[in-house]
């Protein structure tokens, strides 16, 4: 680390997710985010092919360039077998600024005594996805913040912002030095539910008049990708949902983001005006209830797998007292027997109880941000496949959790920095801002945060 401010970029340039830069200055350190890149189909895990466990994961994704062989960051007894020294103390400390996997899906080899801030809203949801056995598990030095209540971190300031996104507790972060103000937008966009966060984001971020905004990009390009669709506002998803309903004869099913529990009770309160019912599988349900939702408002499907759990002895706590809250609770049959009357929650990798369910005719699945995420991803074909074999209609209704490539001009401007950093993007190219000198920085450089000079790398 050296005494001068000095931004350094270690992931998510050039590439969707994975962003992992830090602000440092006299000895401390600031780190956001640690997530996992997202390229499927561009890869190197996949499959039955995974990353191995502990110390050699760690080594894996060194070597492979999905996190950087940093001192002072991971696990004793990981960071060793690495080459490097093991995080301890305060001087390093992490801050999430929302839960999706490409900006968190690394933080379990984080150092415990290392700090790791999210918002209040992101920890409890990093929790409830954790008791039902997805990774990876919530770090021992999670701590919840408060939006624009500022942290110290030695001589950095930072002040978490809320910002719009497809998730509870998305943020930005506002970060002082004596040099000057980093602003880091994490995921953020205009057409969701609170416009007006993004508005406050932007506002605030102005007023620290920064020296460099790092501005994420996922849309960039996605005209010249192929990705002529018509993007829905949040507000949109749920009518969408009652629309589709109201044509179909058969039985309807949905693949949702169980992390986006705001749209799950859109969708719960909408669809009883085509007579129909949300069914969510047990996870989802887990997690709805946990972010405040309504349980009475939907039922819980209960797979064949479910159902051996209980009948052997093997189900998980949280599983067994879901099924005995009083919550509906349905099974293929019973779902089979009334296919009108409900719309199932069905994730990907749970397509083998169609088999059970057997949708008649004019049966519809609706896809709405869950896996597979999009035709890019290999899964799609597969998932396809299934639908075809069942006779099942393919529609959409979803709502991108990211701001246009004009929308984020329009952020860009508004915030004026002397600075402009597109990351984030395949494609960051594409995003300039009037007044802002642009840098498109690669994996690894760093940057004198009072000047905005390169100089070096990490």
């Amino acid at each position: 680390m050296t005494d001068q401010p000095t931004l350094h970029l270690y992931g998510g340039i050039g590439t969707i997710g994975g962003t992992k830069i830090t602000v440092e200055e006299g000895g401390y350190r600031v780190l956001f985010d640690f997530g996992l890149t997202y390229a499927p189909g561009g890869d190197f895990w996949g499959g039955k092919l995974r990353a191995r466990a502990g110390a050699a994961g760690l080594r894996d994704y060194i070597a492979l360039g999905y996190t950087p062989a940093l001192n002072g960051l991971y696990k004793a007894g990981q960071a060793e077998s690495a080459g490097l020294q093991p995080g301890s103390g305060e001087r390093t400390q992490v801050f999430i600024s929302h839960l999706h996997l490409d900006h968190m899906a690394l933080v379990d080899y984080l150092a415990d005594e290392i700090p790791v801030w999210m918002h209040k809203e992101s920890l409890a949801l990093f929790h409830a996805v954790a008791e039902t056995g997805e990774q990876p598990p919530v770090p021992v030095g999670a701590r919840a913040f408060e939006w624009e209540e500022p942290i110290e971190v030695g001589p950095i300031k930072v002040t978490p912002v809320a910002v719009d996104h497809d998730i509870p507790g998305a943020s930005g972060l506002i970060i002082e030095t004596s040099a000057g103000t980093v602003v880091y937008t994490g995921d953020l966009r205009y057409h969701g539910a609170h416009p007006e966060q993004t508005e406050r984001f932007i506002a605030l971020a102005r007023a620290a008049k920064p020296k460099i905004l790092l501005i994420e990009g996922t849309r960039l390009g996605e005209q010249d990708a192929g990705f002529h669709r018509v993007v829905l506002d949040e507000n949109q998803v749920a009518p969408k949902f009652v629309e589709i309903l109201r044509e179909t004869a058969g039985l309807a099913l949905t693949t949702l983001y169980p992390r986006n529990t705001p749209r799950i009770a859109d969708i719960a309160a909408a669809i009883g005006q085509a007579g129909r019912k949300l069914v969510l599988s047990p996870e989802m349900a887990h997690i709805y209830a946990a972010m405040g939702g309504n349980l009475a408002e939907v039922a819980v499907y209960r797979r064949a797998k479910d159902h051996l759990a209980l009948a052997t002895g093997s189900a998980s706590d949280w599983l067994v007292k879901l099924l005995k809250s009083g919550v509906e609770v349905l099974d293929a049959p019973a779902v089979k027997a009334n296919p009108t009357a409900y719309l199932l929650q069905l994730f990907y990798w749970d397509l083998s109880e169609l088999i059970d369910l057997q949708p008649p005719a004019g049966s519809v699945f609706i896809h709405s941000n869950g896996e597979p995420l999009g035709r890019f991803d290999p899964a799609f074909d597969l998932f396809k496949r299934w639908l075809s074999h069942f006779g099942i209609e393919l529609a959409y209704a979803a709502s991108t959790g990211h701001a246009s490539a004009a929308d984020l001009r329009r952020i860009a401007e508004a915030i004026q920095p002397e600075i402009l950093m597109p990351i984030h993007s395949h494609t960051p190219e594409q995003l300039e801002a009037t007044g802002a000198r642009r840098i498109l920085p690669s994996v690894g450089d760093v940057y004198a945060i009072g000047t905005g000079d390169r100089i070096g790398q990490a």
